[in-house]
Parts: C-alpha cells; sequence; structure tokens
C-alpha cells in the first residue's frame, strides 16, 4: 500500500504529502523525545535515536501495508507532523489511523481536525476501506475531540493497558465507518 509519490491530500489549512527521507531529521526526532509528546503519543519514546527514528520511518515508506504522510503547512511547506493509516487489513476492509502534530505551535487550530477530515477521505475514497480505527489514551481530551468531530463513535475501553512513566491507563478504542460501504 505504498503511498504513491503522486498523492499529495491538500486542505484549507495543511497538505499531506508522501513522507521521505527528508523529513527524517532532528526536528522530527525531537518531537518524539519530547516529554510531553511521549506522554499522549503512544509510539514517541523519550530515548529514540536518530538511527532508530530512520529505522523506524524507512520501514513505514516500504511497507505495502502502510500510507505514511508529512503533514505541511500549505503557506510556507513547513513539516509539523505526521499522519498514518496502516496496517491495510485487506480481509476485513479496515486500517488503523494514527496522527501526530509534532509542532506545538500548531496544536489548537483546527489542524488535527483538517488532517483527519482528509485522511479519512482518502481513506474511503481510494483505499475504499470500510472502516478506520484507533485507540487513544483516555487523557488525550484534543485527540478525542477531533475524532469526534469527524464522526468517530466510541467502541470500547481497554481498561489498564498502557503502562507510562510508571502508571497505567486506560485506550479508548474508536472507528468510523465508511458512509459508501456496503
Amino acid at each position: 500500500m505504498n503511498t504513491p509519490s503522486t498523492v499529495q491530500l491538500t486542505g484549507s489549512k495543511v497538505s499531506l504529502i508522501p513522507f521521505g527521507q527528508e523529513h527524517i531529521t532532528e526536528q522530527y526526532l525531537g518531537w518524539l523525545n519530547d516529554k510531553e509528546m511521549s506522554e499522549i503519543i503512544l509510539s514517541a519514546d523519550t530515548k529514540m535515536t536518530l538511527e532508530e527514528c530512520r529505522a523506524y520511518a524507512e520501514a513505514l515508506i516500504q511497507s505495502n501495508d502502510e500510507n505514511f504522510f508529512a503533514i505541511t503547512t500549505n503557506d510556507t511547506d513547513k513539516h509539523i507532523g505526521n499522519f498514518r493509516l496502516g496496517l491495510h487489513d485487506r480481509t476485513n476492509s479496515r486500517v488503523r489511523l494514527g496522527m501526530m502534530i509534532g509542532n506545538k505551535s500548531f496544536w489548537g487550530k483546527g489542524i488535527g481536525t483538517e488532517v483527519v477530515a482528509l485522511g479519512l477521505e482518502f481513506a474511503f475514497n481510494t483505499l475504499n476501506v470500510h472502516k478506520v480505527y484507533l485507540d487513544v489514551r483516555e487523557d488525550n481530551l484534543a485527540a478525542i475531540k477531533i475524532y469526534e468531530k469527524n464522526n468517530f463513535f466510541h467502541e470500547g475501553v481497554l481498561k489498564d493497558h498502557v503502562r507510562k512513566n510508571g502508571r497505567f491507563y486506560d485506550l479508548v478504542n474508536m472507528s468510523v465507518i465508511n458512509p459508501n460501504s456496503n
């Protein structure tokens, strides 16, 4: 499911462009190693090296079951985060969504809502999946609000499912069904 190099999803504020080697920077590593980011992003780790970051991103870029995008601003082409749809489960026609707005100066500005809307349009109209799903930590209320604005519903809660910094957190399972799917 490699993202074709010609695919670009453009909204009013941001675009989703295929993630490439040029996006693997100290800035990106800084997002992953940021203490606040590592609290809310399940895959973030404050001890990641640039080499580990490069290997992680390269695996996603090369995968046939992932669509991995850089989020860039329309006005300056600045890389401010990443968006991912994968692993693509073709048998059950579903895909998992992941998003990180790494540049905190873009938090609270409607960027996440737009990114998810662009991603859902791609998932439903290009990938033709029936369902997009995710899990989010119970205390990541901003993300939960973004997903609810994009018609995700709550499917359930996994109690004490993730351990971060010596504490257990619940994970909220959410999903949205393709309105054009049968």
